[in-house]
């Protein structure tokens, strides 16, 4: 029988695309794979919009580590576990006596937790521990036992490889109920704690659903990014308790505070509707050949109307097969 290569451990996938993703925003060439740990926090937008990681092999009793530790946009401690399908008989066990342990460490001084350890400094442990699995596939049995843990704070993804037009495309799948809505079926970004803040943003989506009843909605537990028609691209930032909507094409950006910043956001979404229909722009609804720029970078989107129906491709690692080569040993 012919196989193909064997991937690598999900960790060393991380590790690497956490160098990858590292060096390009710092315009240099990547580290060595032989780098060690995390010398400065690493962006990892990656699994999940705003997330932070800046600890790796962060053991916390003997026993008790953690792939990689960080925080997401919201504050709260993340712990990132990588595995493959032998170690997840495990796993389970895991995750309760690291929820565990987090929850004593709320119990205690936070200036002892964070003189035992300074990462527990950066977090707000207040919000409890989050966790994010990372693998290549997931056993059946394995799955079923997470349903049995709904008291965690879980998000669960696996890579995966997809053909678009000849190429090679590496992506993160996030697997449902665990998904954190990464296909929009809830229009507001689900870390958006702040009551008056999530009325506002509310208030901004039914305004925007008057433009446009059937927007293509993406997006994690601090995000959303929302395609209109006639292309019209904007984004929803969550980052505490502010919210930001931006409009790359345009570099505008606003702090939304009021239902004046409203007016203004939906007053600019729809000149740049008329200057795209001016300028003769492919729209989703005048062109059958229109995408939203995730799906030409060969990541998949569902409509908001589609709701439940199943997985989502909505992981934003979109790596060429020269680029995933790096992970595979010659």
């Amino acid at each position: 029988m012919i196989s193909g290569p064997i991937p690598p451990h999900p960790r060393l996938v991380v590790e690497g695309l956490l160098r990858f993703h590292r060096s390009r925003k710092q315009g240099e060439a990547a580290p060595p794979a032989e780098d060690p740990g995390l010398p400065v926090p690493s962006g990892a937008d990656f699994l999940e919009e705003g997330l932070e990681l800046f600890e790796q092999d962060l053991v916390l009793e003997e026993g008790l580590a953690i792939d990689f530790f960080g925080k997401d946009a919201g504050g709260a401690p993340v712990a990132v576990l990588a595995s493959e399908e032998e170690e997840q008989d495990e796993l389970p066990l895991r995750l309760l006596d690291l929820d565990a342990w987090f929850r004593r460490g709320r119990t205690l001084p936070r200036g002892l937790l964070a003189q035992a350890c300074p990462a527990l400094a950066k977090v707000e442990l207040g919000h409890g521990l989050r966790f994010v699995l990372v693998a290549h596939s997931y056993e059946s049995r394995f799955l079923e036992r997470l349903q049995g843990l709904d008291a965690l704070d879980l998000t669960v993804l696996e890579f995966g490889r997809l053909r678009v037009r000849g190429e090679g495309l590496w992506f993160l799948r996030a697997l449902p109920p665990w998904d954190g809505d990464r296909d929009g079926r809830r229009p507001l970004p689900e870390g958006l704690a702040d009551e008056d803040m999530r009325g506002l943003v509310a208030r901004l989506m039914d305004r925007v659903h008057e433009i446009d009843p059937r927007p293509v909605i993406q997006g994690d537990r601090y995000h959303r990014e929302i395609w209109l028609r006639g292309g019209v691209h904007f984004r929803v930032e969550v980052d505490g308790a502010s919210v930001e909507i931006r409009i790359p094409e345009k570099g505008q950006h606003w702090i939304l505070g009021d239902e004046g910043d409203i007016d203004r956001i939906l007053d600019a979404l729809l000149r740049v509707e008329l200057e795209r229909e001016a300028l003769g722009v492919p729209s989703r609804d005048g062109d059958a050949e229109w995408e939203s720029p995730r799906r030409k970078n060969g990541s998949l989107s569902t409509r908001s109307e589609d709701s439940g129906s199943g997985g989502t491709l909505g992981g934003r690692v979109h790596l060429s097969e020269e680029e995933m080569a790096a992970f595979f040993p010659d």
